[in-house]
C-alpha cells in the first residue's frame, strides 16, 4: 500500500490529496498511475485470496471476500474459545489480535485460515495418543467400588484401571529346613482405554482389594475392562519353598499392562528377601524382619516377612495395596 505523497510532490505535508488553492498558490494534487495501481491491486488481492476470480460485472466481490475471511476467523477462534474456555480473550473485530492469541496459544497469527473445529484441534495438537480430543476438565480417582458419575460436560474419558496387589509371604522357622524368608506378593495388572461417554453401557466400578498375608488381591473391572489381581507371596504354609507372587494380567483395553512379580523368598537352603512386586503406579512393600512391609502404591504387592533369628514365631507378610480407577474427563 502507498499514499499519494509517496509518488506525487503536489500533495499535503502528511501525504494526502488536495484540491489546491489558486489564490494561495497551492497546486491541486496530480493523479498518478502508481497510486491508482496500488489501490487496485490491494483490493484485487483481497478477492483473489479467497479463491474467487475477478468479475468486472460484480461490484460486491471485495465485500463478499471480507465477509468470508472474517467469518473463517470467527469460526476458528470460536472453536478455539470452546476448547479453551477463554471466549473473553479472543477478539473478533477485524480478525484475531496477535498478542491475545500468542498469550493464549503461543501460535499468534498462524491460526488464521483454520476455519473448522477439526482444523483447530489438529493444528494445536489437542489429540493424545489414544485419539482423545478436547480439553481436560476433571480427573476422578476412584479407590472403592461404586458407580462412576461423569462430570457435567464430559464427552470422552480415559480410564486407567489397576487391580489389587497380593500379600507378602509369612515366615515361621526354627531352622532353615522351614521357611524363614517369605516371598513378596505380586502386583495387580493395569488396563488403559478411552471411551465416549455416550457409548458406556455400565458405569459400575469394582476396585480390587489388596490381599492380606499370602492372599491374592482382588481384580478391578469397569465397562468391559479387567485389571487382574496380584498373587500372594509364598511363605510358611509351604516349608522351605516361598515363590514370589505372580503379577496380574489385564484384558479389554487399548493398553494392557501386567503386574510385576514378587521377589522369591526361601527356596530350600537358598534364601533371599521377598520384596513386593511393582505395579503401574510404583514399587511394592519391602521385606521386613518384624513382618513384611505393607505396599503403598496402588496395586503393588506386599513385602514378605523374614526371621534371621529363627525364633519360631510367626512373622506376617505385608498386605498388598488395593487397586484404583483413574478417569480423566475431556470436554
Amino acid at each position: 500500500m502507498l499514499r499519494i505523497g509517496q509518488v506525487e510532490s503536489s500533495s499535503t505535508s502528511d501525504g494526502k490529496y488536495t484540491d489546491g488553492n489558486v489564490a494561495g498558490g497551492i497546486a491541486a494534487t496530480r493523479l498518478r498511475a502508481a497510486a491508482f495501481n496500488a489501490m487496485q491491486e490491494e483490493l484485487a488481492h483481497i478477492v483473489e485470496s479467497t479463491g474467487v476470480e475477478l468479475d468486472v460485472d460484480d461490484t460486491t466481490q471485495v465485500l463478499v471476500a471480507l465477509q468470508k475471511i472474517f467469518a473463517g476467523n470467527s469460526d476458528a477462534l470460536g472453536a478455539l474459545a470452546a476448547l479453551t474456555g477463554a471466549v473473553d480473550k479472543l477478539p473478533y473485530f477485524n480478525g484475531p489480535d496477535s498478542a491475545a492469541l500468542t498469550a493464549l496459544t503461543g501460535v499468534g497469527r498462524d491460526i488464521i485460515g483454520k476455519t473448522t473445529i477439526a482444523d483447530v484441534i489438529s493444528y494445536l495438537n489437542l489429540v493424545d495418543s489414544f485419539g482423545t480430543v478436547g480439553r481436560l476438565i476433571n480427573t476422578q480417582t476412584i479407590t472403592s467400588s461404586g458407580t462412576y458419575t461423569p462430570t457435567t460436560g464430559t464427552e470422552r474419558i480415559k480410564v486407567t484401571l489397576t487391580g489389587g496387589g497380593g500379600g507378602g509371604g509369612n515366615a515361621q522357622a526354627t531352622s532353615l529346613s522351614q521357611t524363614a524368608f517369605g516371598a513378596g506378593g505380586g502386583a495387580g495388572a493395569t488396563v488403559i482405554s478411552v471411551f465416549n461417554v455416550s457409548d458406556i453401557v455400565d458405569f459400575t466400578v469394582t476396585i480390587g482389594a489388596g490381599g492380606t498375608a499370602q492372599i491374592y488381591g482382588g481384580s478391578s473391572t469397569f465397562n468391559g475392562l479387567t485389571a487382574g489381581n496380584g498373587g500372594g507371596g509364598g511363605g510358611n504354609a509351604t516349608p522351605a519353598n516361598a515363590p514370589g507372587g505372580a503379577g496380574g494380567t489385564a484384558s479389554g483395553g487399548q493398553t494392557n499392562i501386567g503386574g510385576g512379580f514378587g521377589s522369591d523368598g526361601q527356596q530350600g537352603n537358598y534364601y533371599s528377601f521377598g520384596n513386593g512386586g511393582a505395579s503401574y503406579w510404583g514399587g511394592g512393600g519391602r521385606a521386613g524382619s518384624g513382618g513384611g512391609i505393607k505396599a503403598t502404591a496402588y496395586g503393588s504387592g506386599g513385602g514378605g516377612a523374614y526371621d534371621t533369628a529363627l525364633s519360631g514365631s510367626k512373622k506376617a507378610g505385608g498386605a498388598g495395596m488395593s487397586g484404583v480407577c483413574v478417569i480423566e474427563e475431556y470436554a
